[in-house]
Order: C-alpha cells, then structure tokens, then sequence
C-alpha cells in the first residue's frame, strides 16, 4: 500500500524539482506529523523511512524534516532490458534509503 504522498510522486510527478539531470527528483513528506500518518495508514516505503529516522529524532515530536527522493532507470547489466527504476530517498542530507521498482499493471 502506498499513502497518497508516494502515490503522487511516482505516477504523477507531484513535487518533482529540476536538478539539472534527467533523473527525477522530488521533495517527499515535510514534517514528521504527515511521515507519522503514512506510516500508521501502512505505506510500505514511509514505513521504512520512518524506521531510520526513529533512531535520531522523535517521531511524535511534529517538525521539520528533509526528505528528497530521487528516481531513475536501471539500465545496463542484468537490467538492459529496463523497465526497473531505483528510488534513492535522502533523509536529513546525512542518510540514503533505496527501494528497486517495477511498474504495476494498473
């Protein structure tokens, strides 16, 4: 299941910002409150995501954090074929999550 945050990213480009590259990148949730309600609604990746932030700040402490995610196509390799996408999320500048996705047939 993914929250409507996710959702909107990944099929509708919401957030998406221009970095000078072809990757896409976007900004993801804000503050800690919205991160908190995915991840209770079970959104599979804000639930990951709020799995490495719990260990330096307090989720339940509303405030500002800094999450970016980056998109792009895996090619080359076992993946030539394409149709696979890595999703790199940065959380507070200092740490990396990545997720490997494939397209649903919705």
């Amino acid at each position: 299941m993914l929250c409507r945050t996710c959702a909107c990213m990944l099929r509708g480009g919401t957030g998406q910002q221009w970095n000078g590259t072809y990757d896409l990148t976007f900004k993801h949730h804000a503050r800690t409150e919205s991160l908190r309600r995915s991840r209770e609604a079970g959104c599979s990746i804000c639930i990951a995501l709020a799995n490495e932030l719990r260990h330096e700040m307090d989720l339940l402490d509303d405030q500002d954090i800094s999450i970016d995610a980056n998109l792009s196509e895996l090619k080359g390799g076992q993946w030539k074929d394409g149709g696979v996408y890595r999703l790199d999320f940065i959380l507070e500048k200092r740490r990396t999550r990545t997720f490997v996705l494939r397209p649903t047939g919705e």
